[in-house]
C-alpha cells in the first residue's frame, strides 16, 4: 500500500496509551495498539507522556 499522505506534518499514532488510575505508588493505566491492550505502570503522569512520545502513541488520561 502507498502512503500518499505528508506523514512529516502530523505523524501518525500507533496507538494509544491510557493512564485511568492514580495510587499511592504511581499511575496505572494501558497501551492500546489495535486490539492489543498491554497494563502499564508509571511513575508519574510525566513518565508516562515521556513513554507515549518514545512509542509514538497518543497520550490520554482518565485521572479526574
Amino acid at each position: 500500500m502507498i502512503n500518499t499522505t505528508n506523514t512529516e506534518a502530523t505523524p501518525v499514532k500507533a496507538g494509544k496509551l491510557i493512564v485511568n488510575r492514580q495510587s499511592k505508588w504511581g499511575v496505572t493505566g494501558y497501551v492500546q495498539r489495535g486490539d492489543r491492550k498491554s497494563n502499564m505502570g508509571w511513575v508519574d503522569v510525566n513518565h508516562a507522556k515521556q513513554e507515549a512520545t518514545i512509542w509514538n502513541v497518543e497520550f490520554v488520561s482518565k485521572l479526574k
